[in-house]
């Protein structure tokens, strides 16, 4: 060996000598199993990134990437909420609206909306004791406004204007609200952290929101499937395209609820456990009557032949 070369390698030794003492671990190959005639698939296999966050209700939620804002759904709405900016998420059911502002929004107070929502649901009501006395009892909206919390309307469209009018003052900027309901109790003053935020599926029937209620939402934003995230959960890329073919068909007026990211979830979990047929007459068995034959034609024209939805 050249006289160089050798003075090189002493060099090389003296500098990373501690690093050569040690064996680097041997990779372990994973061991081949045979699989079990008729035993359940495992689940394929998952990229979820690290970022995930846990919601109340101990489910995960993955924030989805806004590439041209280079940020994340969950830090847009926190950043919005940390601006005093009201939020309004609209879009098909199960794409996600209530759990991103669950998972961006720690403390979320949360109404749920529907046609016979009232008033008292929002600022209170008397409730009867076991004494047969009655006690004033706080609603979500006092709760979020006095205890500085952000406040959720949960399919706010379904609200009468004239209820929903009740949350304008506190929504506005004048920041107190008085409780007719019961004089004795001290006017509603909001605390900082209070902001309002909304989500609803425009679509469904009865859905409607007035325009003093729009224009205090100050951002909108749409809400829609997340494919590649469907890709990231491992959801088969033929549903996807299933999916996806019918959103097309909605987006033209042609059906009426294509399937969303809940319902994917919902179908590979069937297929993990009872298959791929099962698992497909299932998914056909969960679209309304109305998109049955076009939920059925594309299941034909992505797996190759028609299902009967899923009976006994």
């Amino acid at each position: 060996m050249a006289k160089d070369h050798v003075e090189a390698l002493d060099a090389a030794l003296a500098t990373y000598g501690s690093m050569l003492t040690k064996e680097p671990k041997a990779a372990v190959a994973p061991r081949a199993t045979t699989p079990v005639e008729g035993a359940p698939k495992p689940p394929p296999p998952t990229s979820v990134p690290l970022n995930k966050i846990t919601r109340p209700n101990g489910q995960d939620y993955i924030p989805r990437n806004i590439k041209e804002l280079e940020t994340t759904d969950v830090e847009f709405v926190q950043r919005a909420y940390s601006n005093e900016m009201p939020v309004l998420l609209y879009g098909p059911p199960g794409t996600g609206k209530t759990a991103l502002l669950e998972a961006a929004l720690p403390g979320l107070v949360t109404l749920m909306g529907t046609a016979e929502t009232e008033v008292s649901d929002f600022v209170g009501t008397w409730v009867q004791r076991t004494d047969g006395m009655y006690e004033w009892v706080d609603g979500p909206l006092v709760v979020a406004a006095e205890g500085g919390l952000p406040l959720l309307v949960d399919e706010v469209a379904l609200i009468d204007s004239r209820t929903m009018s009740v949350a304008y003052s506190l929504m506005d900027g004048r920041g107190e609200l008085p409780i007719t309901a019961n004089p004795a109790r001290p006017t509603v003053k909001v605390k900082e952290g209070f902001v309002v935020m909304g989500a609803c599926n425009p679509d469904v029937p009865g859905a409607v929101m007035s325009d003093a209620l729009l224009s205090r939402f100050r951002l909108h934003i749409n809400v829609m499937t997340d494919w590649n995230l469907a890709k990231r959960l491992g959801i088969g890329t033929k549903i996807i395209t299933v999916a996806k073919n019918l959103d097309l068909k909605y987006q033209a007026r042609e059906c009426v609820a294509p399937p969303q990211l809940r319902e994917l979830l919902t179908f590979q979990e069937t297929s993990n456990i009872y298959g791929e047929a099962v698992a497909l007459r299932n998914f056909l068995a969960q679209s309304r009557p109305e998109d049955r034959v076009l939920y059925s034609n594309a299941i034909a024209s992505v797996f190759g032949s028609a299902v009967e939805p899923l009976t006994f």
